[in-house]
């Protein structure tokens, strides 16, 4: 069995588009779709029962504060009975592939503990399609994705184990951006990943104002140190000798302290800057890091 974990708050004229795109996967699995309310006031709830009835589990928060998107997951993931699990956003789709082509990659290689693919951006107002990840992922971004570098996986790109999911816990409620990143980060440092080079999801932009996480350029910046200080701080707890994963925390520490001012001369600082420090801390194993970032 697949589980797919939508989260909500006041979509009833999108959520219906999520949902009908897990019902009508190409595969002849049991999908258990697991649709998380975070206090909905517009209908919500009332479209899902009218419309869905018996297919979809409801989960609804004990009160009625907005407690966000991690919360709405964790609640879903407190229910699944699957054997694999991935998350979908209610104004966000798969389309039919998703769950057959990754589910299948689970099945057979055992060693794989997560699997994430290529994810398209839509335009709502327009239509149009562009791609969301990357062009091209090199071998850290494949093997470290976020830890290393944005627009890697997308939270409605990726399809992890429950035993994996169970072993590192769940979203972090006490950040308020970054949350899905930690997550991924953490099952990076349990288990290995595959990456599909193609799309299997939808993430659709502008298509309503009702989030269950508003970002915020410092926010996004402060909590993702804290992201990669939790990160380091786990390598030593669990003497994890893996100093390619250091040197990308600490790296990506130094990033996120600097100036994020734009423009030439700052971004070449920056570059200066960053390797400098990187280099000061690991001498002999930045050949290393170096080596693996161009490798394909």
């Amino acid at each position: 069995m697949v589980s797919v974990i939508i989260p909500c708050y006041n979509r009833k004229t999108t959520i219906n588009i999520a949902i009908d795109s897990v019902i009508n996967q190409k595969t002849t699995r049991d999908l258990e779709i697991i649709v998380s309310d975070d206090g909905s006031t517009d209908g919500t709830l009332d479209f899902l029962r009218e419309k869905y009835h018996d297919k979809i589990i409801i989960v609804t928060s004990q009160n009625e504060n907005i407690h966000g998107a991690s919360a709405a997951r964790n609640r879903g993931l407190d229910m699944v009975h699957g054997e694999y699990v991935c998350f979908l956003d209610s104004d966000d789709y798969y389309l039919p592939d998703f769950i057959e082509k990754m589910a299948s990659q689970l099945d057979t290689n055992e060693e794989i503990g997560y699997v994430f693919c290529r994810c398209l951006k839509q335009d709502s107002r327009t239509g149009n399609c562009t791609n969301w990840t990357k062009e091209q992922l090199n071998y850290l971004e494949r093997t470290y994705h976020v830890a290393y570098s944005a627009k890697c996986i997308n939270t409605i790109s990726i399809m992890a184990r429950r035993s994996v999911i169970n072993k590192v816990g769940h979203f972090d409620t006490t950040l308020k951006t970054g949350e899905d990143s930690d997550m991924w980060i953490r099952i990076s440092e349990v288990s290995n990943g595959l990456f599909l080079d193609y799309p299997l999801s939808v993430y659709c932009y502008d298509s309503a104002d009702n989030k269950l996480t508003t970002l915020s350029s410092e926010e996004k910046r402060s909590n993702g140190r804290s992201v990669h200080l939790k990160s380091l701080l786990r390598c030593n707890i669990n003497n994890n000798m893996d100093i390619v994963r250091r040197i990308i925390n600490y790296r990506s520490i130094i990033i996120l302290s600097i100036t994020d001012k734009q423009g030439v001369f700052f971004s070449i600082a920056r570059k200066l800057y960053v390797g400098l420090c990187t280099i000061c801390l690991f001498p002999k194993s930045c050949i290393l890091f170096y080596l693996k970032k161009i490798k394909k």
